[in-house]
């Protein structure tokens, strides 16, 4: 009879912390969700729109998300479909859930590498200054008169780019310790809640003063109610250090390294379903290397090298270029402002320097996963006269 008393007691405190660790094991996993579903510092706009030239600013802030993206920008007075959209396939494949966090973890150097393989596409209102063939003719008073062979061109322009993150400062997922302090607290606060609990109960079984037992009742009711409470008073805790810790980092170090491919074409006789109607224009390939370096908590430098090669199709023109630029962050992880100066040199013409571009801006991140990009670009000649002041802005939304 001792024996069985003995196996029974030890099979009910077995399955007793049985309980309990799985309980624990599903609120680490709730911390696991929190961690998963918030990995980006900031909210980058699409390497497609990047190509493009149609965000706030030419010198992109690197960065890594692991969520579906779209991006509308809006270059225009009107609302034009400026759509973008982006997303990472490899991560989607393999490390897309807070159950495969861990898998993430363990996961080799290089697989880890490949997950951040960013692919993006965008469309976009095309440029209006296109140059097309062109021929003198004769007046009937015998001057000559310039004919234009090809114009009225109703452009939009189509890009698409991969991008992979060489290097990232921190990265949350690899983050073991972040929660450590909260999880240790956590656990250490329900067992004394639950031996609480235990004593009251029994204290209430034996207490026959009713005045007492009404009082010690009311508390028992109390310390169920904290024990009920208490995942979800941790959990707003874990969440807010995690905010804390990407506000820490809102400008961490970053390089990336991208490549894209994008076409002009007059869309006037063309439809979605009919793609050999396509009048190409302008069509070109680009390669260009990003990276940025925080100073303090609320400066950021970022710098891009870009090479770009272009075929103007109208004049049969090939051109090639290399671009590079600077920019300067003051801010926060919640809004920030910017100023930039970007310069292409062109390799085959004799001024090598056409145009400079100067922008100011900034960011404002209004939700966890939407965020304002908004600038002034301003656009000077090679004798440094403002031929154009460009406004653009753009809205990025994580889709999750």
């Amino acid at each position: 009879m001792l024996k069985i008393r003995k196996f029974f007691i030890l099979s009910l405190v077995f399955t007793t912390t049985r309980v309990l660790s799985q309980e624990y094991g599903n609120f680490e996993k709730d911390g696991q969700s929190i961690i998963f579903h918030a990995t980006e510092f900031s909210i980058p706009v699409s390497p497609a729109f990047d190509l493009l030239g149609v965000n706030p600013c030419l010198v992109p802030k690197p960065s890594l998300i692991r969520n579906f993206k779209v991006d509308w920008s809006f270059k225009t007075y009107g609302l034009a479909p400026n759509l973008a959209l982006q997303t990472q396939p490899i991560n989607e494949l393999f490390f897309n859930t807070p159950k495969k966090l861990n898998d993430y973890r363990k996961a080799a150097p290089w697989k880890r590498f490949l997950s951040t393989l960013d692919l993006s596409m965008g469309t976009v209102d095309g440029p209006n200054d296109v140059e097309t063939n062109s021929r003198f003719v004769k007046t009937s008073e015998g001057l000559d008169s310039l004919i234009i062979t090809q114009n009225n061109w109703r452009l939009r322009s189509f890009a698409y780019a991969f991008k992979l993150n060489l290097y990232s400062q921190f990265d949350p997922l690899k983050e073991r310790k972040i929660f450590s302090k909260a999880l240790k607290e956590y656990a250490e606060e329900k067992q004394n809640l639950e031996e609480e609990i235990k004593n009251a109960k029994e204290n209430l079984r034996k207490t026959k003063d009713f005045e007492e037992k009404s009082t010690m009742k009311s508390d028992l009711e109390s310390k169920e109610t904290e024990l009920k409470n208490l995942d979800d008073r941790y959990l707003d805790r874990m969440k807010s250090i995690v905010t804390m810790y990407k506000s820490e980092h809102w400008n961490a170090s970053f390089v990336d390294i991208a490549f894209g491919q994008f076409v002009d074409y007059d869309n006037r006789d063309s439809s979605l379903f009919k793609f050999a109607n396509l009048h190409v224009v302008n069509s070109g390939w680009a390669a260009w290397l990003n990276a940025s370096q925080g100073v303090g908590k609320n400066l950021l430098f970022s710098g891009i090298v870009k090479y770009q090669a272009r075929r103007n199709a109208l004049i049969d023109q090939n051109t090639n270029s290399i671009e590079g630029g600077v920019n300067m962050r003051y801010g926060n992880h919640r809004y920030n402002i910017f100023v930039e100066l970007f310069a292409p040199i062109h390799l085959q013409s004799e001024d090598l320097i056409k145009e400079k571009f100067m922008s100011f801006g900034g960011d404002w991140r209004f939700s966890r996963n939407v965020i304002l990009n908004y600038g002034v670009r301003f656009i000077f000649s090679s004798n440094n006269k403002i031929d154009n002041i460009v406004p653009v802005v753009s809205l990025s939304c994580m889709m999750r």
